[in-house]
């Protein structure tokens, strides 16, 4: 009967296994030979298998050896776990089962359950008789009230907790309940500031508090499922600073040698500043309201609205006006005055946000003051910033220029002494000093020169001349279009003038061009009215590079002044070099003159004076010149002249040829008419004009004694009488030639010697050398007197000692032609192909020259050298 005990067995599991649970232990030995038999047995039916176990099932329990144990599962929080100990995971059926409580002091255990029902606990420890089936004994935690733990220091006056919902609304948190998200208000005790505000939870990890609106809050402040689920400590410093606002980020722009620069600063309470990205300590003096960062070089000033940030360094000096918690507002502009006074603005282009002014500090300046003002109030121009305007600022005018390197710049001014009405032809003329008014009752806008007004209306630019004692204007007329006239650049050998055309053109804006040969126009350069009737252009540039002199700005000037009828104009212009060093005193060239006019059409090459009558005539003094424009030796084309007395000009003047065929025949002569009256004759010796006395004379009228004290009269215009008779005539060297017989004048001493006719050359042959100190290195100056005419050799060396071949200068050896008056010789030496005029005063005492006079500047430090005779 095997196979009927077998499955007697296999039934008795079946039914177990219906009842609802499994035994978790069997005989082992039985199961392994039962198995072994049923492997062989025959197939049963399942009738003859249920008989079977049905009459034997009583008989089959009592003689198994099986013995159920049964599972049991913990169900607790992870950081209970070391809160109760339970005996075992599984038991039999019957036993008794205890739950311990440990940690009481940490933990507060609420409830141990039993498949959901409550066990009783006796002193400490919660007990169960194991059924006969798995159970699951949950442990519950039981909720202490102070679920929020606040941290905080004597900086917190109070605070107070809130919930937070989804949609972000604050409700006071009066319950406290797990998974609630919470927030804080805090309120801070005088002078105190948030440092953090951070919250923990048991479990280890850490988040910040945010300050939104007023309240602090972060996504991560929710209470934990447990006790002690939050904590929040907050950290106060209290402030070093006695204005809170300038606590925070702030932008601003680099005022100073580079506008524009864009930075940030952020400043926390303590004195901690972050400057673009570089952090820095800061020390900060409550009197001064200023914080001195750690190195020294900076300094932040604080404002109502804008504080501003100093480098205090030595060899420059940066401002940075900075906008609290600005950072869109973009720097719009600044203008500066001569004292470095400074207005600028903060702001959009289509919103000024904020203007600045006041002083700038230079380098290593303990302070400085930029107050804050309100929108400047325009008085004339289009904006506060651009060239000319003016505008006031707390009650003071200011007026805009434009500055050298293209800043504009501001200066203070009073309303103009102009302010009035004048009558004229036209109707009244209203000015208000401010560069507004109104002509014949219409708006103009105007600038004023001295007693010149250039208006502008609708109908165009005028000039007028006002009169300020009388109240009255009149008109000035200005010929606008082309001039052109002969420029001499230079004397050549032979005295011969080079010359080339200049051109000038008057636009109707009152504006100047000049032309070249080829007639190209340049830039036009702005006219300004002077109150002597001319005009005067000015341009510069400055230079890019520092030199060994420094670096400079230079600066050239075209004056003109308009004739009378408008057709002919007299142009002077020289430059004038200003260097950034005050030790190095200004370079201001020698003027050059021209006679420029309308009618003048011969206008193109470069020329010879001999084929152009053009010359600047002047005398001893340089006071008075003549400058006659003609397209032919003999001015039989005569274009236009002008006569300058030394006081006044005199255009379109008569100019009659006395003596000699040519305007430049040496010793020509001429008469000088303007209308019927003869101001003056002119003459040339050695093609140096030299103007004759106002008396029509020559300029060797006299009474002059010889060595025998015999006297000769020379009358000036030709006779002479006494010892010697007759008429006489101006030889090149200033002597008077009576025929056969040459008569030397000493004009000092009116006393005259006799000799042979011909050419006198007192300095024959005579060497002299002479030396000076410029900028370290010692010049020599060498010339040599030639035996037969009246010319010199000259070299220029320096430091290593004296040659003869035009080493510094590029004569290059060649006769340099010179003139001898009153023991002045004077000669023109060139540099560069650039004409000097050196004058040199004769001593017969120690037989010497020293230096009197040169023209233009690179030689400019030989002025008052003495020159030696040389054995």
């Amino acid at each position: 009967m095997k196979n009927a005990k077998l499955l007697l067995i296999l039934g008795v599991t079946a039914l177990l296994a219906g009842c609802g649970g499994q035994p978790s232990a069997s005989s082992e030995s039985s199961s392994k030979a039962e198995s072994s038999e049923a492997s062989t047995s025959e197939v049963v039916t399942s009738e003859e298998s249920s008989a079977e176990v049905s009459s034997s099932e009583e008989s089959s329990f009592e003689s198994s050896s099986v013995v159920a144990t049964w599972n049991i599962t913990l169900d607790v929080a992870e950081h209970l776990k070391d809160a109760v100990v339970l005996e075992k995971l599984t038991a039999e059926a019957g036993e008794v089962i205890s739950i311990r409580r440990v940690n009481v002091d940490e933990y507060t255990i609420d409830q141990v359950l039993l498949d959901g029902v409550a066990l009783e606990e006796v002193e400490g420890v919660f007990s169960f008789v194991m059924p006969e089936k798995d159970v699951t004994v949950k442990v519950t935690e039981k909720y202490i009230e102070t679920q929020v733990t606040v941290n905080a220091d004597d900086g917190v006056a109070n605070y107070s907790l809130y919930s937070v919902d989804d949609l972000g609304n604050f409700a006071p948190l009066e319950t406290v309940e797990p998974g609630v998200k919470v927030a804080i208000k805090i309120n801070l005790a005088e002078k105190c500031y948030i440092s953090s505000v951070k919250g923990s939870v048991v479990d280890g990890y850490e988040f910040d508090f945010e300050l939104k609106n007023e309240y602090f809050v972060s996504d991560s402040a929710v209470i934990a499922s447990r006790a002690f689920g939050l904590v929040i400590n907050i950290v106060t410093e209290r402030s070093i600073f006695s204005d809170d606002s300038v606590i925070g980020t702030h932008s601003g722009y680099q005022l100073g040698y580079m506008n524009g620069a864009r930075h940030t600063v952020t400043i926390s309470p303590s004195g901690k500043v972050l400057f673009d990205n570089s952090n820095y300590q800061g020390v900060y003096d409550a009197e001064r309201d200023v914080l001195s960062l750690e190195d020294g070089e900076y300094e932040i000033y604080f404002g109502e609205v804008v504080s501003y940030m100093f480098v205090k360094a030595t060899s420059y000096r940066y401002v940075y006006p900075l906008l609290m918690n600005n950072a869109e507002a973009s720097f719009k502009q600044i203008t500066r005055d001569l004292r470095d006074t400074v207005l600028f603005s903060i702001g959009t282009e289509d919103e000024v946000l904020y203007y600045g002014f006041g002083d700038l500090p230079k380098a290593g300046d303990e302070g400085f003051s930029i107050s804050e003002v309100s929108e400047p109030n325009l008085i004339y121009g289009s904006d506060i910033f651009a060239d000319e305007s003016i505008y006031s600022i707390n009650g003071v005018i200011y007026e805009n220029y434009s500055s050298l390197d293209g800043e504009v710049v501001f200066f203070e001014r009073n309303q103009g002494f102009e302010v009035g009405t004048y009558t004229g032809e036209n109707g009244d003329l209203v000015l208000d000093g401010y560069r507004n008014g109104t002509y014949n009752g219409k708006a103009i806008t105007y600038k004023c020169d001295w007693s010149f007004v250039t208006i502008t209306s609708d109908e165009g630019v005028f000039i007028f001349k006002i009169d300020i004692s009388e109240m009255t204007y009149e008109e000035v007329e200005v010929s606008t279009g082309a001039y052109y006239g002969v420029s001499v650049s230079g004397v050549g050998k032979y005295g011969k003038s080079k010359a080339s055309i200049t051109g000038y053109v008057i636009h109707d804006d009152l504006t100047l061009s000049t032309l070249d040969a080829r007639l190209e126009e340049n830039d036009p350069m702005k006219m300004t009215p002077q109150d002597d009737g001319s005009f005067i252009s000015e341009t510069s540039f400055r230079s890019g590079n520092s030199s060994s002199s420094g670096a400079y700005t230079y600066y050239t000037f075209t004056q003109i002044l308009f004739s009378p009828n408008g057709e002919d104009m007299v142009v002077t212009t020289w430059s004038e070099t200003i260097y950034d060093s005050s030790e190095i005193a200004p370079k201001i060239s020698t003027p050059s003159i021209y006679l420029v006019s309308k009618n003048f059409t011969n206008y193109t090459g470069t020329y010879a004076a001999s084929n152009t009558a053009v010359a600047s005539i002047k005398d001893t003094v340089g006071e008075k010149y003549l400058a006659v424009l003609s397209n032919s030796d003999a001015m039989s084309e005569e274009t236009s002249s002008l006569y300058y007395d030394g006081s006044d000009y005199h255009f379109g003047v008569d100019v009659t040829l006395v003596e000699g065929t040519s305007f430049e025949d040496e010793g020509a002569r001429f008469h000088i008419d303007e209308g019927d009256t003869c101001l003056t004759y002119a003459k040339t010796v050695n093609s140096a004009m030299v103007m004759m006395p106002a008396d029509g004379s020559d300029g060797y009228k006299g009474t002059y004694t010889g060595e025998d004290d015999s006297t000769i009269t020379v009358d000036g215009f030709g006779n002479i009488t006494g010892v010697i008779e007759g008429t006489y005539t101006i030889s090149g060297d200033g002597s008077l030639i009576v025929g056969e017989q040459k008569i030397v004048l000493d004009l000092t001493n009116m006393t005259y010697t006799i000799g042979e006719a011909g050419v006198s050359l007192p300095f024959a042959g005579k060497a002299y050398r002479g030396s000076c100190e410029d900028d370290g290195d010692m010049w020599y100056f060498y010339m040599i007197f030639s035996e037969e005419e009246m010319t010199f050799n000259c070299s220029m060396s320096y430091s290593s000692g004296v040659t003869t071949n035009g080493q510094y200068m590029n004569n290059k050896g060649a006769a340099v032609e010179y003139t001898h008056n009153a023991g002045v010789v004077s000669a023109t030496v060139y540099h560069y192909n650039d004409p000097y005029i050196i004058s040199f005063t004769y001593s017969e005492a120690s037989d010497s020259f020293v230096v009197s006079s040169i023209s233009g500047y690179i030689y400019s430090f030989m002025a008052g050298m003495t020159l030696n005779l040389v054995a």
